[in-house]
């Protein structure tokens, strides 16, 4: 068997970690003074009350819990395991992954461990290890599931997202290429997309969340166009009415393009905080040519 591992800004879809034995390692969140395992010990609402106030932080997975999530496998028997992370460039996490499978394969010349830098993040992540687990279940080798895995990155694997505010993307230092392209005064709003360089851009600007929607969604349809959609996600972040309504339109979208293994759920903590909520994100996973 192979073991499968990866962090919890991945956003595997709870389902998929509980059917199929993924090992999660959670980012920190920092709120204040306290600091709280992702997912685990913090929710998307004690999140989103302390963001009223105040600026929320986030540290990458720690070595111990790296390390501890890889034994769980090796006390368990396992030879191979594939770890698959948000982009390196986003967080440092893909790099404690690395030097805790180099550590651990030093002590053991017959364990064979990948770890995969994604260059996406959140549930463009996710979707790589959703393949990942697909493969597994046809009984790949270990190094033919890495070769096909390998094959998505960074070009077959798509997210986009728009939110109401960049301001908390900016406290977090996370605003990538994004930097400049709004007014707020305006009212612009950016589509932001993951490039192929693991960061944000913009992919787009509209006035307001409503046309950036529809903008978001024609960029889906250029991206798409002669293109198999392998799987799909949409993914949100807070309890606001506009902010579900978006969602069904673009599952109405994906369901109209004949995509049925859509994946549906909303951001950890990790992701929140630098976001914010109404976020809508918008990620797929196109068949490599």
């Amino acid at each position: 068997m192979i073991g499968l591992i990866t962090d919890s800004a991945s956003d595997v879809p709870q389902e998929l970690i509980k059917q199929e034995a993924i090992e999660i390692v959670p980012l920190k969140v920092i709120l204040g003074e306290s600091e709280y395992k992702d997912g685990i010990e913090i929710n998307e609402q004690r999140s989103l009350e302390f963001m009223k106030t105040d600026f929320a932080k986030t540290t990458g997975t720690p070595y111990n819990d790296v390390k501890e999530g890889f034994e769980n496998f090796l006390q368990q028997g396992y030879k191979e395991i594939i770890a698959i992370n948000v982009s390196n460039n986003i967080s440092n996490t893909h790099s404690v992954f690395q030097v805790v499978a180099k550590e651990l394969m030093e002590k053991d010349k017959e364990l064979q461990i990948e770890v995969i830098d994604t260059l996406s993040i959140s549930i463009g992540s996710g979707l790589l290890m959703a393949k990942a687990v697909e493969l597994r279940k046809k009984e790949l080798s270990f190094d033919e599931i890495v070769q096909e895995l390998k094959k998505y990155v960074p070009q077959d694997l798509y997210v986009y997202y728009v939110i109401p505010t960049l301001k908390f993307l900016k406290a977090g230092g996370r605003i990538g290429k994004v930097s400049g392209t709004i007014g707020d005064v305006l009212n612009l709003k950016p589509i932001i997309e993951v490039g192929n360089d693991g960061v944000y851009h913009t992919a787009a600007k509209a006035r307001g969340m409503k046309k950036s929607i529809k903008k978001m969604k024609e960029i889906f349809e250029k991206v798409t166009t002669n293109r198999e959609i392998e799987q799909a996600a949409i993914y949100t972040s807070g309890t606001g009415e506009d902010t579900k309504q978006f969602a069904e339109e673009l599952k109405t979208l994906l369901t109209e393009k004949g995509v049925e293994n859509i994946l549906e759920g909303k951001i950890v903590p990790s992701m929140l905080v630098h976001v914010g909520p109404g976020l809508v994100g918008l990620a797929f996973r196109l068949k490599y040519q």
